[in-house]
């Protein structure tokens, strides 16, 4: 596998910024790859870590691709429950899920789309807030910042609420929503409709550089996240300009 091999879930999905002693696990059938184990069926020996598995390696139980596979075990934030990714792939088949059903046909769809989680990873938690993740929601008609408890919770005096939530270095308005099968969670619009897209890759490339502004380590000496600007100027707050990169 190529260091510039996407997966599921966090570092922005770049494999070549995994810790070599990650565990990833498949969405797809849940198998789980253990560096400390390597995988027996592909020949792949004790130790090697999921970033220099080689390019043809595939789920030795579904076949389903390498980037298909969600970090659950990292040291440097103790996820060591298959919560999350639980949780993500939930999320992921009920947006799914309504593309196909809900939302099918409608004139705001951009048929050159599909329905992708992109960078999710635990997100640092407020004092008064339960663990989260956070990442973004690419849909064929809307792309969202979305915060996703990991543990379900089912608020409903939060749906159509404002609340002003910290993600990575920036502080935004998220709206509170709430699915049946998923429970409630709060986004946050960055686009809509999704038509300056012209494929998937575009937009996961304009999903990936909202997150690494947001992700950037704040200045030295500063000790709180920045206020969100006014909600006009979003797009340019973030790229450095109105339009999508």
């Amino acid at each position: 596998m190529s260091a510039n091999a996407r997966f599921e879930g966090s570092y922005l999905g770049d494999a070549g910024k995994l810790p070599d002693n990650a565990k990833l696990e498949c969405k797809i059938c849940w198998w789980v790859y253990d560096p400390q184990h390597g995988d027996p069926v592909w020949q792949i020996a004790p130790g090697t870590a999921f970033a220099d598995l080689p390019p043809h390696w595939r789920c030795p139980q579904c076949d389903g691709d390498a980037d298909q596979f969600m970090v659950i075990d990292l040291d440097r934030n103790a996820m060591t429950d298959p919560m999350l990714a639980y949780r993500l792939s939930a999320l992921e088949a009920l947006f799914r899920q309504i593309a196909d059903t809900r939302m099918a046909g409608l004139p705001i769809m951009n048929a050159a789309l599909r329905v992708e989680l992109v960078g999710f990873e635990p997100c640092a938690s407020e004092p008064e807030l339960p663990p989260a993740a956070s990442g973004v929601l690419v849909t064929p008609w809307f792309m969202n910042l979305v915060r996703l408890p990991l543990a379900r919770e089912d608020d409903m005096g939060r749906v159509g609420v404002t609340r002003r939530l910290a993600l990575g270095r920036e502080r935004f308005d998220f709206i509170g929503a709430h699915e049946a099968a998923i429970g409630t969670f709060d986004a946050c619009s960055l686009f809509s409709p999704m038509f300056d897209f012209a494929s998937q890759d575009s937009a996961v490339a304009t999903a990936q550089a909202v997150l690494a502004r947001l992700r950037e380590p704040l200045p030295a000496g500063a000790k709180e996240v920045a206020e969100q600007p006014e909600r006009p100027a979003r797009r340019g707050f973030l790229f450095g300009r109105s339009r999508t990169p």
